[in-house]
């Protein structure tokens, strides 16, 4: 096979340079840099050796060596990992035992490290020594022996085990995992200690619901605020206004709702609610948000959040709350209360652009008081005379038949589109659509009337 590199061969075997340079050293071979060069027959024993023990055939290792070989140390990877979460409730039980915490600390972090003097062992997720006070030496011993135990695969084919942090959160029970101690600092994925099933992340906040006794949002007094917004560099190119029927049926559709991922209506536009949409997050008070900015530009786009008022003398009392929100288009929102903005925009969205759901009034003209034109006003509510607006237009658009037994609540159902084409799977693309609240049943007998709650995350989580 000619002259190889000691980076070559950690390429062939699907290993990395460092586990080659310390197999070297077990042979009693001297280190040798990555790209130094190695004898055809230094090669071979590298080759038998970190294989276990066993050669390779030669016309395997001509044909494709990388590959095999490649396959084999994820299969390896992939014990490795089994073996670790088995062994984690029994550690996390045996340190709730016989750890002793300070006030206030919580977090015990055990490793193996080949980067650290202690390869293994236990610390802070600062990275501190534990101190002797919380874990003597014997109970930490017998703490890591299984973790040592796990690595055996490892070292009995001459690798080097993987870096390897456990945080075990013993207040709370959770436990999670990392390659590094920065990772560790900031836990992507919590898992129950006993169960290693995944924690949901803490609520955020209650779903954005409506307040129906606020000031109401007529088409009069919107282009007073949008001049109070914006200025001549940077303002909403176009204002909608949502009816409060139409605020009813988005809210509503949050509940239960699968993620939605919609087009934006318009790019650059001001959302007005006719009335305050109650928002919250995590540690924040309500806030009674009456309009969200969207605008998009080539690679970003940005979301704006503002509470708004007019007075009897019509005086515009407007501030943007909360922080800016920003991301990389394609839009995609948090889909958690931590952005409820992010969802009530998709669920808006997603309903206008369904079709046979709502109808548009477009209203032009006009000046506002500083003298500048007030732009294009789009107002949206529930289209007249459909299944949405028996519910929500309080029956001004004529009482639903009478239906007999049961209703069904509004909710999204996935739609088949052949005109989308096939998926990767072979079938045919869908889409979700809402679908109006309804009675089912007979006829003949009386309705009872229709009741919609939305219940709080605490209630349905």
């Amino acid at each position: 096979m000619g002259t190889r590199r000691v980076f070559e061969i950690a390429n062939e075997l699907g290993v990395d340079v460092r586990t080659v340079i310390d197999a070297l050293l077990s042979l009693s071979e001297p280190a040798l840099r990555p790209e130094a060069e190695l004898s055809d027959a230094l090669a071979r024993k590298l080759r038998v050796y970190l294989n276990g023990g066993r050669a390779l055939a030669e016309e395997g290792r001509r044909v494709e060596p990388k590959r095999r070989q490649s396959k084999f140390a994820k299969g390896i990877r992939e014990q490795h990992d089994d073996a670790i979460r088995r062994i984690i409730p029994t550690m996390a039980a045996r340190l709730r035992d016989c750890a002793q915490l300070p006030d206030g600390d919580t977090v015990i972090v055990a490793f193996h490290s080949r980067d650290t003097a202690t390869r293994y062992g236990f610390c802070t997720v600062s990275g501190e020594p534990l101190p002797s006070t919380v874990l003597d030496v014997a109970d930490a011993r017998a703490l890591l022996a299984p973790l040592r135990d796990v690595d055996r695969d490892y070292v009995a084919r001459g690798w080097t085990p993987p870096n390897l942090y456990i945080a075990f959160d013993l207040a709370n029970q959770h436990v999670w995992l990392g390659r590094s101690l920065k990772t560790i600092g900031h836990p992507g994925e919590r898992l129950a200690a006993d169960s290693l099933l995944r924690v949901p992340p803490p609520t955020a906040g209650e779903p954005p619901r409506l307040n129906p006794r606020a000031q109401l949002f007529t088409a009069a007094k919107v282009p007073a605020v949008v001049a109070a917004i914006g200025d001549a560099s940077d303002h909403p190119e176009e204002s909608f206004l949502l009816h409060e029927d139409f605020l009813h049926l988005a809210v509503d559709s949050l509940v239960d709702a699968e993620v939605l991922d919609p087009l934006p209506v318009h790019i650059n536009a001001i959302w007005f609610f006719a009335r305050p949409i109650v928002m919250q997050r995590a540690g924040d008070s309500d806030r009674h948000v009456r309009a969200v900015w969207y605008r998009q530009g080539s690679s970003m786009w940005r979301i704006r959040t503002y509470v708004a008022g007019v007075a009897g003398s019509g005086v515009v009392n407007v501030k943007q709350v909360g922080p800016q929100l920003a991301g990389r288009v394609p839009f995609v929102p948090v889909w958690d209360d931590s952005r409820p903005e992010q969802k009530l925009l998709a669920a808006v969205w997603a309903l206008i652009a369904q079709g046979g759901i709502t109808e548009s009034e477009h209203v032009t003209g006009g000046v506002v008081a500083g003298g500048e034109p007030q732009g294009e006003l789009t107002i949206v509510r529930v289209q007249a005379g459909s299944h949405h607006a028996s519910v929500y237009r309080g029956g001004i658009d004529g009482e639903p038949p009478d239906r007999a037994a049961w209703s069904v609540r509004g909710h999204w159902r996935r739609q088949p589109y052949p005109s989308l084409g096939l998926g990767d799977d072979g079938r045919v693309r869908t889409r979700l659509r809402w679908i109006a609240s309804y009675t089912k049943g007979s006829h003949g007998s009386p309705m009872e009337p229709k009741v919609i709650a939305v219940n709080s995350r605490a209630e349905w989580t």
